[in-house]
């Protein structure tokens, strides 16, 4: 029986209480007590510096009436019943040593709606406690602020110890079936008010639907982040194998990962793999393929697996678009999360190969590494492409051009395809209308172009007109002995040039201008003469040698050995022309 406790008592207070010794050391939890009493809290920080003291002194103290007294008395009663009810040293005994030290009023509380994972209404928790509903909420903040004291205190330092490996065996999201078979291995309930405290303590756990989550740990946002952030470094996809080791890394109970991935993503086998993605779109189906081979793969490997319709066009636009995806080879694609050497053309290959090497490498070596590198382009390529101006190889060796090597030579003006000379300042040049330029493509012309126009090897030059847009000439580096003219597509509409027809551009490369026409078929033979070289048509096959530069061979000659036959057909008939105006001159 417990002894009375009375006011006038002149014996101290721990001499009052039976077994007072068994908690005498022990810190007072003050949070089980009224708040008022907290003021005594470095007086009196142990059960024995209160204890010393007789009820008569401390009912003398201030705040410390009748009332507070019975809840001193009763906080040491709990506290030694928990002490000598020999809990086990394990996780439902380090929970039931704590609810056993709870004043029956904050246990149902704690046990009804601070800990479980299925709190009880206001209205239920009300009908225990014989009280207002309107008061729960108040008792459950106090029930929570007592139960947070508590578990501050040393003794429960098991509680923490056991509730940290609780939470480590079910990781940040677990469903609730794993959660109770997992407890069931340790002979615990869910429904438990022990294991109850045991989740609250380890988390908080909450239920989030059929899965248990550690709310401290955010643990399903945690989850999905970590999913989403591998999902994202993948392009959308990636090996379920890898994934599940990536989840299982971030905690997750190794059971729960294949029910979450089910839930959250599709799931694909590709080649004997099981490939895990966020979405069946192009992109991210390509990424699957790619995870389930793990090399890189041609347009039309990709699409052999791909598993939705797609042409080789689409297929190789949305590699193009998205930053996921590199070439490794000319016809090959990777994730650039792999990172692989980046293909992006054979001149960079090359470029790139000789930097790494110290640019100045044995050309052999650097054709047998790129194609041992990039089997997909041939040696003869890697030949034409090291014979652009780019790169000087000489001797064996093949280095980067730089501005102290002269410009590369190129074929005399009279040579292009054509190109004519009206005087030192001005050129003319005849471009057929194709598909190519009304699509508006640049196109390759003669080098001796640009050298005429006074452009410099990789420099360029734009020329001008009031009524056209600007035109613009480049001494390209990356082709074999090339340059390059600009879009003429406005140009061609803006003149109503049609398929076949030809267009003269005459540059003046003193001014930098340049005037456009389209040759008129219709007229005779010695104003499209006129027309193509600008000089007096009188005597056509003088004004074509002076186009020409005056060669030695016959203009008629040079054009046919130039590509240009159908001029030098216009030039017999102008000739012709030419010949029989003058018959009839001479007669009149």
């Amino acid at each position: 029986m417990s002894q009375p406790i009375v006011e006038d008592s002149t014996r101290p207070l721990g001499e009052l209480i039976e077994d007072f010794d068994v908690i005498a050391d022990q810190l007072i939890p003050y949070s089980q007590l009224p708040p008022r009493l907290a003021a005594y809290a470095k007086m009196y920080p142990t059960w024995r510096d209160i204890g010393a003291h007789t009820v008569k002194h401390l009912a003398a103290q201030p705040a410390i009436g009748a009332s507070a007294l019975d809840a001193i008395v009763g906080a040491a009663r709990r506290a030694i019943r928990s002490a000598t009810a020999g809990h086990p040293d394990t996780a439902p005994g380090a929970a039931a040593k704590l609810l056993d030290q709870l004043d029956p009023e904050t246990r149902t509380i704690v046990a009804t709606r601070v800990t479980p994972l299925d709190p009880q209404s206001t209205g239920q928790v009300a009908a225990m406690l014989g009280c207002a509903k309107a008061s729960v909420s108040r008792r459950t903040r106090r029930a929570e602020r007592k139960l947070t004291g508590l578990l501050e205190h040393a003794e429960h330092e098991p509680l923490h110890r056991h509730a940290q490996l609780l939470a480590q065996r079910l990781g940040p999201y677990v469903p609730a079936h794993l959660a109770t078979k997992e407890l069931g291995q340790s002979d615990q309930s869910l429904a438990s008010d022990t294991t109850a405290l045991l989740l609250y303590v380890a988390g908080p756990y909450r239920r989030h639907r059929q899965w248990l989550e550690n709310t401290g740990l955010c643990g399903r946002e945690t989850i999905d982040r970590v999913a989403a952030q591998a999902l994202t470094t993948g392009a959308g996809a990636l090996r379920t194998t890898e994934l599940t080791a990536i989840l299982q890394a971030a905690g997750m109970h190794p059971d729960a990962i294949d029910a979450y991935l089910d839930e959250t993503y599709l799931h694909t086998t590709i080649a004997g793999r099981r490939i895990t993605h966020t979405a069946e779109t192009t992109a991210k189906m390509a990424a699957a393929v790619l995870h389930a081979h793990q090399r890189p793969l041609t347009v039309d490997e990709l699409r052999a697996d791909i598993g939705i319709p797609a042409s080789p066009g689409s297929v190789t636009t949305v590699l193009s678009a998205h930053k996921e995806f590199a070439r490794a080879s000319r016809t090959t694609w990777a994730l650039r999360a792999w990172e692989l050497p980046q293909y992006t053309s054979i001149n960079e290959a090359i470029a790139r190969y000789i930097d790494d090497h110290g640019g100045h490498v044995p050309t052999t070596e650097l054709l047998n590494d790129l194609q041992a590198a990039y089997p997909d382009i041939s040696a003869r390529s890697l030949r034409t492409y090291l014979a652009t101006p780019r790169y000087i190889t000489r001797d064996g060796y093949s280095r980067r051009r730089t501005a102290d090597d002269p410009a590369p030579s190129s074929r005399p003006l009279n040579q292009a395809r054509g190109v004519y000379r009206t005087n030192t300042q001005v050129i003319r040049l005849a471009l057929p209308v194709t598909t190519d330029l009304q699509r508006g493509s640049g196109r390759g012309i003669a080098v001796s172009v640009a050298r005429a126009a006074h452009i410099t090897l990789g420099g360029h030059q734009t020329f001008t007109n009031p009524r056209h847009s600007p035109i613009t000439v480049t001494w390209v580096t990356n082709a074999s002995n090339n340059a390059r003219i600009g879009s003429l597509r406005t140009h061609a509409h803006e003149l109503n040039a049609t398929l076949g027809d030809t267009l003269i551009i005459t540059f003046n490369t003193h001014r930098r201008t340049y005037s456009i026409a389209t040759l008129d078929p219709t007229a005779p033979a010695t104003e499209q003469i006129a027309q193509l070289t600008g000089r007096d048509p009188r005597d056509p096959n003088a004004a074509m040698a002076a186009a020409l530069d005056n060669p030695q061979a016959s203009p008629e000659h040079i054009l046919r050995r130039r590509g240009d036959g159908d001029v030098a057909d216009l030039l017999k008939r102008a000739c012709a022309e030419a010949s029989t105006a003058a018959h009839r001159t001479e007669h009149s």
